[in-house]
């Protein structure tokens, strides 16, 4: 569902990853090309940017929890 565009960008000492518009958890291609990226620059900080990572509760998405338990690797803030 939605627009599943992804981009990364560097800025400085930041990678920045932009995950599309989309209520669907991450596909296991898009988990492995973001963790790829992550893991081959370990000296940078990750910001990564998406919608839908909470539910109206407040609660992870479906998108939140793949992003969390697949990509969340060394929590700096």
């Amino acid at each position: 569902m939605g627009n599943k565009t992804r981009w990364t960008a560097f800025i400085n000492d930041f990678i920045f990853i932009g995950i599309g518009y989309t209520e669907d958890p991450l596909s296991e291609s898009d988990i492995l090309f973001y963790k790829s990226f992550i893991e081959t620059h370990p000296q940078k900080f990750t910001l990564i940017a998406a919608h839908n990572y909470l539910n109206s509760d407040l609660k992870l998405s479906e998108l939140g929890m793949s992003i969390k338990y697949n990509l969340v690797m060394k929590p700096q803030l």
